[in-house]
């Protein structure tokens, strides 16, 4: 596997060229994360199920392969021990204003992808590098005011077992994995109302889109990282200083850009990014107003 050096505004690493298989590249998550990898000169390639419309979202240079969501047809050749799979698909709906219905929708998408992937690697001739899925702070439940990392247990009500199961779809799949356990996702691109954020007193652990990128980008050079990563700002904010942010925003401009992409809406999530403070990951944005400010420019 070739070594390659890159930079990214003082993030620096030295990680190896990869073939990156990504599942819902064409979303806010996987667009910003397909810019960041491509400076770093590795092979990209997005399935979906309507590959022209992915193309069109996507930067240049980056390839997309037709997948049906449930076999390997199409894309199961390229597995060898410099892939790495990224699965973005229902990375956002298995939580906010989603029935349970709905959701488990979602679930039976993850378990055909799960599927899908596990024919893929037992018919390979060498083990993928890594297997790395978005999940969700919803895991969690409504911890209140608690303070959760990865070693919290899983919440009791429907949406955490549903993620608790998403997560287990791949657990017997002969691969290291990341689960990425995303909070409420910042970005420019898409707009919410602050009387959609909860009670004043519930935390709303979040995280802007950059750093979701630039943490993905990290962890790919971890060759030790495994299992379950918070991937979230170091500080929640309560929904009431996210109202007053927003607020304090829009006295000062005509519209202010908040991509409302994961959020449970009606729990408390104080979740800590304890993984990723250890292995050293700086993010760019810790602050919920600084973060809100930048998406207003």
């Amino acid at each position: 596997m070739k070594l390659f050096h890159s930079s990214d505004s003082g993030n620096e690493w030295v990680g190896k060229l990869m073939r990156v298989l990504i599942t819902g590249g064409s979303g806010l998550i996987g667009v910003r994360l397909c810019q960041l990898l491509k400076k770093d000169h590795h092979e990209l390639i997005v399935l979906s199920r309507d590959p022209q419309t992915a193309a069109d979202h996507l930067p240049a240079g980056v390839q997309v392969r037709w997948w049906d969501g449930a076999t390997p047809q199409g894309w199961g050749d390229l597995v060898n021990r410099e892939t790495v799979f990224i699965n973005l698909a229902g990375a956002c709906a298995i939580s906010g204003l989603w029935s349970p219905d709905q959701a488990e929708a979602v679930l039976e998408s993850r378990l055909a992808a799960a599927d899908a992937i596990a024919e893929a690697v037992d018919a390979a001739p060498e083990k993928p590098y890594l297997l790395l899925q978005a999940s969700s702070v919803d895991y969690y439940g409504d911890g209140g005011d608690d303070m959760l990392i990865e070693e919290s247990p899983v919440g009791d009500d429907w949406r955490a077992r549903l993620v608790a199961q998403c997560e287990a779809a791949t657990a017997d799949i002969p691969v290291r994995q990341l689960w990425l356990r995303l909070g409420m996702v910042l970005d420019p691109h898409r707009t919410v109302l602050p009387e959609l954020l909860g009670g004043d007193g519930q935390w709303i652990s979040w995280v802007h889109n950059d750093d979701v990128a630039r943490a993905i980008r990290f962890l790919l050079a971890k060759e030790n990282a495994s299992g379950p990563v918070n991937l979230v700002a170091p500080y929640p904010a309560t929904a009431a200083c996210f109202r007053r942010a927003l607020t304090e925003i829009r006295h000062a401009t005509t519209a202010v850009p908040v991509a409302l992409v994961h959020t449970a809406l009606q729990e408390s999530q104080r979740v800590l990014p304890q993984k990723l403070t250890m292995l050293g990951f700086p993010f760019f944005f810790e602050d919920a107003e600084d973060a809100l400010r930048a998406l207003s420019l």
